[in-house]
This record gives C-alpha cells, structure tokens and sequence, in this order.
C-alpha cells in the first residue's frame, strides 16, 4: 500500500476509536455523532472494497516443481499401424520465470517397437494452476507440434489435463496428459 491509503487507513481506525469513546460515554443519540458513526463504516467498506480489487487485479504466482514424470496418452484409431502406442512415459524439466514455463521433455512409447520422443514446452501458468502452452517435437524430420491445458493439484505436486496436435497423415490426435513430481525423490 502507498502513503496515502495507509494514512486513509490510519484515519480511519483513529478516528472510529474516537466515535466509539463517544457512543461509550453515552452520546449515542446526537446527530452528529450518528452521522459521524454512518460515515465510518462507509469508509471502512471502502477500504475493504479496495483491499479486495487490489487482490482481484493482483496476480497471484505459482510455483511449479521443476522435473515430473510424464505419461501422455491417445486413444488408437483403425488407422494406426502395429508399433502406434496409446501411451508415452518420459521425464519432463521444467523452468519458470514469473507465470512464464519453458522445459524440455523425453519419453518412449509402450508399444511392441518403441518410438523415443523428445520435445519442448513453453507457456503459462495463472494463479488459479491452470498450466497453458504449446509443446514441438524436436527430433530431426519430426513436425509434431500442438497445445496444451493443465491444472496444478491442490498439492501443487502433479498437474493432469489434455493435450492436442497434428500426428503423421495429417490428422490431429488428443489425449491426457499428466505431470507428476520427481523434484522430492
């Protein structure tokens, strides 16, 4: 708070002390005092109002842990060939600045021939945990890329929501994803 909603405050609070000597003392029923008591409780509840938007346009920051495992998935279509997998485990290092995220992320597939996938994130994140951004694949001759929307537990330990992006044959796939912490182990 600056000087002059601390001196408001200060003002405030001396000068209620004041009015509530004078209700004690019996005058109570003097219109100036009423007035006085009436105008009181109207700067009070703007000093509460303006505690509260300053906490509404204020941005709370989230700390994110800095290295997860990871599990994507995606549910297989007709057109999947045999060594297509539902599902990637890697790890994921992540950096944060502010509300920005940046990281870089591995994995492998479960399928019968595994695939090794490895890519970057970047994006977001606001004080309600919702974790926003876009991820690339940066293998050579790899042009996968999309977004993605998370939400940080009440833990703050593992984040989980939906990936999407393009995929081979140009279709576009979505899933699940989930982060989980490995920065306590």
């Amino acid at each position: 708070m600056g000087f002059v909603p601390v001196l408001i405050v200060d003002l405030v609070v001396a000068f209620g002390s004041s009015l509530l000597v004078a209700l004690v003392q019996g005058r109570g029923d003097d219109p100036v005092v009423r007035a006085a008591f009436a105008a009181f409780f109207v700067g009070a509840l703007l000093i509460n109002r303006q505690e509260a938007i300053t906490k509404m346009i204020t941005p709370r920051k989230r700390r994110l842990p800095s290295r997860f495992r990871t599990t994507w998935t995606y549910d297989a279509d007709e057109t999947d060939s045999g060594d297509a997998s539902p599902s990637v485990e890697g790890e994921l290092r992540l950096h944060q600045a502010n509300s920005y995220i940046w990281g870089k992320g591995d994995g492998k597939s479960s399928a019968p021939i595994p695939k090794r996938f490895e890519y970057r994130v970047s994006g977001s994140v606001n004080g309600e945990g919702l974790v926003e951004g876009t991820w690339r694949s940066t293998r050579k001759h790899a042009n996968y890329y999309g977004h993605f929307q998370l939400y940080l537990s009440h833990a703050g330990t593992s984040l989980e929501g939906k990936w999407m992006g393009n995929a081979e044959g140009n279709r576009v796939r979505m899933g699940i994803w989930r982060w989980d912490s490995i920065d306590d182990e």
